[in-house]
């Protein structure tokens, strides 16, 4: 008899979305009776793939219609199992055994990673929310649990829904309050998760993990990212002033208003510049005899504004918006964060122009 059993071990990568994958395996064979191909599942759950026999192919329900193999296997010696539309689910330890009355002929271990490249979320601070987006075409059961975790820079449970309902007493406490997710998401299938009043440090790698009975079924990584300033100041509280930079190139209308008002966390009007002076009673109450700006701010294109003895409250959105008659010609959008006494939180001023004509 020709047949050697010999193990041999082979890892093959793939990324969802690829047509097919071929786990391969070639071996010299002699033609014999009653010889079966079973290609298994070892791991992370036992599954059934393909079995070729003389009398048909058996398969568990979730490889039927997606495997295949060479005609006449045997007679050729390529044993290699075709795979359609591979997913994160599939990815596992297959094994494809020969065996004949019981005796084992040879093997081969194929080692299968379907690599899901995380999906890339940007969100600004002071934004309401942002979403963790995760919907599923295949059914899911019912008594799955779905585990929304953050992986990096540091490890925290984000959002548990377990046994038909959220699972608040699961998540870490830095995230309690702040996350919501479809009322059935196993029956809409919509994992996604949404994270209110995000801030910097909400940024990171997220994974969704949907389990049962401790098998995973499926997968899902996101990074979420903080939407990159293009402008970096750092103030302290209580330094002297903070400057909310602004400073054109265009020549502006003479009668134009410059207008910089607060937009979050509270809506406040700032400092407004019309009709040649500086407006004080158009001020909120809270920035007024704070503020400071160049005496003829059209003239010399510099907009910018300077708030004295910067604390704490200062934080959050400003924009400054140039208009003439209800046209707005240019707009530019600030995001404070304030710097603290103890050095913990720096502030950043991330701009956005934007010429309107």
């Amino acid at each position: 008899m020709l047949w050697l059993v010999v193990l041999v071990v082979s890892k093959v990568k793939v990324k969802p979305g690829t047509k097919s994958v071929k786990l391969p395996f070639k071996t010299k064979v002699q033609q014999l009776d009653n010889i079966t191909v079973e290609w298994n599942r070892s791991d992370p759950e036992l599954m059934k793939v393909h079995v070729y026999q003389s009398d048909g192919v058996e398969q568990d329900d979730f490889y039927r219609g997606r495997t295949s193999m060479k005609e006449e296997p045997l007679k050729t010696g390529d044993l290699s199992l075709t795979l359609t539309d591979p997913c994160y689910r599939d990815s596992g330890t297959y094994i494809c055994t020969v065996h004949r009355d019981g005796e084992i002929l040879a093997q081969k271990v194929v080692r299968l990673q379907v690599k899901v490249p995380p999906e890339v979320v940007e969100y600004g601070e002071w934004d309401e929310y942002f979403t963790l987006p995760f919907k599923v075409q295949d059914e899911l059961p019912e008594d799955a649990t779905v585990e929304w975790k953050r992986t990096e820079p540091e490890i925290m449970t984000v959002h548990v829904y377990q046994e038909g309902k959220e699972q608040p007493d699961k998540q870490d406490e830095y995230f309690r309050g702040r996350t919501k997710m479809d009322d059935d998401p196993l029956k809409s299938k919509d994992l996604s998760v949404k994270i209110s009043n995000p801030g910097y440090s909400d940024r990171g790698t997220y994974v969704c993990t949907v389990h049962r009975d401790g098998v995973i079924l499926i997968q899902k990584k996101v990074l979420c990212r903080v939407k990159a300033p293009s402008e970096v100041v750092e103030v302290y509280e209580w330094d002297e002033y903070l400057t909310l930079p602004f400073k054109v190139q265009n020549q502006l209308p003479e009668d134009a208003t410059v207008q910089w008002k607060r937009t979050k966390p509270i809506k406040m009007m700032v400092h407004v510049y019309q009709g040649g002076e500086h407006q004080p009673d158009k001020q909120a109450g809270y920035f007024r005899d704070r503020t400071w700006m160049a005496r003829d701010p059209l003239k010399s294109k510099d907009l910018s504004v300077k708030i004295k003895y910067p604390g704490y409250s200062d934080r959050g959105i400003y924009v400054c918006t140039v208009y003439r008659d209800g046209i707005i010609l240019m707009q530019k959008e600030v995001l404070c964060r304030v710097k603290g006494t103890d050095g913990g939180v720096n502030m950043r001023l991330m701009t956005c122009v934007t010429d309107q004509h």
